[in-house]
């Protein structure tokens, strides 16, 4: 226990030295003059405290560039100005540079331990995948680290438990808001400034607080800043038009709860059972405080418009916290100490891979802002899975590097082909007389090129390609395709003969591995062939790594699934307008190209 909180220790200071906080200058916020004087009813002072805040510019933690705040208020709605302490400027660029991959647009749906790793089921969003089916893609990892937050967390172990995974019955369990309230000091004696898009310098959405826990309600009462996408809302809501809004502040408190929420699922999403939640004394507790807080400032309490209004009491947190608590076995907890997931309903077994590591592991509500001490028991967990998992350790001499950004746009679709495998051909099937022994088999893939304007320099430009492959000849279960390579246009003939290649490996659940190839033959034969060219791929299959054909197959885009493929192209880092330009760049590339080796009107023709 001892060595835990020495540990715990080194952790806080690591995260204190990776958000690298800093107590904003009281000149500079019009917040922090205004309250700097003010002493709440129990005598505390209202303190400035230090945020994870650029104050110059200058390199982050993490090695990236930021500015210094701009003082405008709009933390909350996300910082334009790369100020603000967030992953990006830490934590991801670290990890990026000790080597790192670094995905996005994956759920994580569930996961299934094994003694020796772990299978994550996960769906690739916004690709347009679910117009064809949701068939989940899978991913194995020796060890897995959980951390989608306490919501997100749940959703996964839940999912995980309804799937048959063994895991401690507290799972969603001890969900705590954190005690969270808000409030308004209205027609103050004095300008405060906390209204972003007034033309103030606002400053960062929390300057400072008082600290109020020794009192019977221990509440931390925290000043806030109210972004420009709000002020008119907030405005209307405290009916204070004097001075352009500059006599109104907002506030945060922070006062614990029960933590007595259970998060369940109801159609395979996450939700919130607590009927009681914002009961019992301290919600009252909290509005006297802030009533006191805002006669202290010569002006008058408004309470949170929907607490006050509605008959149902909302309540709005900022912290949720909880649903994967911490505990000594799985009958009070659902991590042990190390943060290992339990592997029963009862005693200490876990699950020896998988780490479970966010704000979801705290018991209870602490009562107080998370940050600091997520990150530091963060520090603590990889502390101990390097410990438990030394090969892990990142190899000396690798020499650390950025992910460098593709040149937008780029340009991506979805495609599925459906038909069938022969094991053991060796010539070319047709699609119109399948074989004896024929086994169906189809792909649903996303094809994506970083670049439009190298497809348009060069039509055999590279694009990657992932998602399923189904053949109950390789496997009952759906295989997983990552890294895949597919080019549009691959000369061999100029002016006569074009092909279109796919390749790509597809692993089995349980790591078998098999290559793909496939070609379309883009050819100007005699007769109207130009739609069975271009729906129609021709497959070769082997063991990865092998020479030796397992078979062959073929496989074509059915009129249903190219009209659902076609909904899919957009363009890469772009929207509205720019999209609608990459996709028609897209088509000119298409077009012009089939054109020249079909000649005359192109046209979907039937064979």
């Amino acid at each position: 226990l001892l060595d835990d909180a020495r540990r715990l220790e080194d952790g806080y200071q690591a995260a204190w030295r990776m958000l690298d906080p800093k107590v904003m200058p009281a000149p500079q916020v019009q917040r922090l003059r205004g309250l700097a004087p003010v002493h709440e009813p129990h005598g505390q002072a209202f303190e400035p405290v230090p945020l994870a805040v650029a104050l110059t510019d200058g390199p982050s933690a993490g090695g990236r560039a930021q500015r210094a705040c701009t003082q405008c208020g709009n933390c909350i709605t996300g910082c334009n100005h790369r100020a603000k302490g967030t992953l990006w400027a830490n934590y991801l660029p670290a990890a990026a540079q000790a080597g790192a991959a670094l995905l996005t647009g994956l759920e994580v749906l569930r996961l299934a331990p094994e003694p020796d790793g772990v299978r994550v089921f996960v769906s690739p969003v916004g690709l347009g995948r679910e117009r064809f089916e949701r068939t989940p893609l899978t991913v194995r990892a020796k060890v897995v680290v959980l951390a989608a937050g306490s919501l997100g967390t749940a959703e996964v172990l839940l999912r995980s438990k309804q799937a048959g995974v063994p895991l401690s019955d507290r799972v969603g369990r001890a969900f705590t808001g954190n005690g969270t309230f808000i409030g308004f000091s209205a027609d103050v004696d004095r300008e405060l400034a906390a209204l972003a898009g007034a033309g103030d310098a606002v400053g960062p959405t929390l300057s400072g607080m008082f600290d109020v826990r020794g009192g019977d309600v221990p509440m931390l009462i925290q000043d806030t800043a109210v972004p420009a996408a709000l002020r008119r809302a907030v405005r209307v809501m405290t009916a204070s038009f004097g001075a352009r809004g500059r006599r109104v502040v907002g506030w945060s408190v922070t006062a614990g709860d029960s933590s007595e929420g259970q998060l369940v699922l109801r159609n395979g999403r996450v939700a919130i059972d607590w009927p009681q939640a914002g009961r019992g004394r301290t919600p009252a507790a909290v509005d006297a405080k802030l009533t006191e807080l805002a006669r202290l400032l010569g002006g008058r309490h408004v309470p949170n418009p929907a607490w006050a209004k509605l008959p149902t009491k909302p309540v709005l947190t900022t912290h949720p916290l909880g649903g994967a608590a911490m505990g000594e076995h799985a009958a009070e907890g659902v991590v042990d100490h190390h943060h290992r997931l339990f592997a029963s309903a009862t005693g200490t077994q876990v699950h020896s891979n998988v780490y479970v590591c966010d704000g979801s592991v705290y018991p209870k509500a602490p009562g107080t802002n998370p940050l600091w001490t997520i990150c530091a028991l963060a520090e603590r967990c990889a502390d101990d899975l390097l410990r438990a998992h030394p090969a892990l350790t990142r190899s000396p001499g690798r020499a650390p590097r950025l992910p460098t950004p593709s040149t937008p746009p780029g340009l991506r679709f979805t495609e599925r082909m459906t038909g069938f495998f022969v094991p053991g051909a060796v010539a070319r099937v047709t699609p119109d007389a399948k074989p004896e022994g024929a086994v169906p088999l189809s792909f649903l893939l996303t094809v994506e090129w970083p670049s439009l304007a190298a497809l348009e320099a060069d039509g055999s430009a590279e694009a990657s390609t992932f998602g399923t492959l189904r053949c109950d000849a390789l496997d009952p279960e759906p295989l997983t395709v990552a890294q895949g390579r597919f080019r549009l246009f691959v000369d061999v003939d100029v002016d006569s003969r074009t092909e279109m290649k796919h390749a790509f490996t597809a692993t089995s659940v349980a790591g078998a591995r098999y290559a793909l190839l496939g070609t379309k033959d883009i050819v100007d034969d005699p007769g109207p062939d130009l739609y069975f060219d271009t729906r129609t791929l021709f497959l070769e299959v082997r063991r990865a790594g092998e020479e030796r054909l397992l078979g062959t197959g073929v496989v074509q885009t059915g009129p249903l699934d190219l009209t659902r493929q076609v909904q899919t192209i957009h363009g890469v880092g772009t929207h509205g307008a720019q999209d609608l330009a990459a996709r028609a760049r897209f088509l000119k590339v298409f077009l012009g190209r089939v054109r020249k080796v079909y000649g005359g009107l192109v046209l979907p023709l039937v064979r």
